[in-house]
């Protein structure tokens, strides 16, 4: 079993990935596996474009080679079961899986990663949020600090600014979410019976309601 994987949903701008993969690697925690599910095919175009065409060699250059993978999602409705099914995966070949709030521009992916999350993790598993200086939000071909191109532009609030890649900032924010995987005696292959099965441990722990109807001389 491999140490560490990441995985990372992710909309039309991949940098997230790889900004990810590079603070982990620079903080000494070195990535074996990493996937990305991409949320339709305007976000498979930008990940081949920007990511596979391009950041993932330089990123490489430093890491040395990564285990890349990735799956397109094939309508919002299966984002819940197939993210579902690939954290499975990687949990069954390593001892730790970093999954990143990065899903774009829908923000329904961003609660169900934090509770699919919550259903799956194990006490190493971790749930981030990846932050990078303002400057460098959005499209503006910052992928990592110690990129080769490094002279960029700001955009959105940022529009025109110029800013050095090496001078950005990367922050991986921990999500503190409490981790239910206890109430899943054995991990079911979908996300649906999941939830199924912890409502109803929930349901059953719940402290009874009393009610007491003094008019009918009740307790209810």
């Amino acid at each position: 079993m491999s140490s560490r994987a990441v995985l990372a949903p992710l909309g039309v701008n991949p940098a997230a990935f790889s900004e990810l993969i590079w603070a982990l690697h620079q903080g000494g925690e070195p990535v074996d596996e990493a996937m990305a599910l991409l949320q339709d095919e305007e976000a498979l175009a930008f990940w081949l474009g920007e990511m596979v065409g391009y950041a993932l060699p330089q990123l490489e250059a430093e890491t040395g080679r990564l285990d890349v993978g990735w799956q397109v999602l094939v309508g919002e409705e299966a984002f819940a079961e197939t993210f579902w099914g690939m954290l499975r995966r990687l949990q069954e070949r390593h001892e730790e899986v970093v999954v990143s709030l990065s899903g774009g521009r829908w923000r329904g992916s961003a609660a169900l990663t934090s509770g699919i999350f919550q259903l799956l993790a194990r006490p190493k598993d971790r749930l981030v949020d990846v932050r990078v200086s303002r400057v460098a939000e959005g499209g503006t071909g910052f992928f990592f600090p110690s990129q080769p191109d490094q002279e960029l532009v700001g955009v959105h609030a940022m529009t025109g600014r110029s800013f050095r890649a090496q001078r950005v900032e990367i922050r991986l924010e921990p999500v503190p979410v409490p981790k239910l995987r206890v109430l899943l005696p054995t991990v079911p292959e979908s996300f649906e019976v999941a939830v199924a099965r912890v409502q109803a441990a929930l349901d059953a722990n719940a402290p009874a309601q009393i009610r007491v109807d003094l008019a009918a001389r009740a307790v209810l």
